[in-house]
């Protein structure tokens, strides 16, 4: 599916005024390469969607996948008040 297709999938079941207060909340960041997004064990109080490249994922200072452009990144950590169990930086 590609990304703004999936970008509207996500938002599709919210009404038109929660979706006005989501889109006043986001913000767009640029993520410098080899930047940190967030680091494993941190609590999540983000969600991010990637607009375009791949980030990496790191457990206990290994690379175990990558996330590629139309993923919600952090919504688990988030929505289940959990810790990051992997952490995730630009390539």
């Amino acid at each position: 599916m590609p990304c703004s297709e999936f970008f509207v999938f996500c938002f599709s079941f919210l009404n038109e005024h929660t979706l006005y207060s989501v889109a006043r909340l986001a913000k767009i960041h640029r993520l410098p390469s080899s930047s940190r997004l967030f680091t494993e064990g941190t609590i999540g109080e983000e969600i991010y969607f990637l607009l375009d490249g791949i980030l990496e994922m790191e457990e206990k200072g290994q690379k175990i996948g990558e996330i590629q452009e139309g993923t919600l990144i952090g919504e688990e950590a988030l929505f289940s008040r959990i810790v990051h169990p992997y952490g995730v930086q630009s390539q």
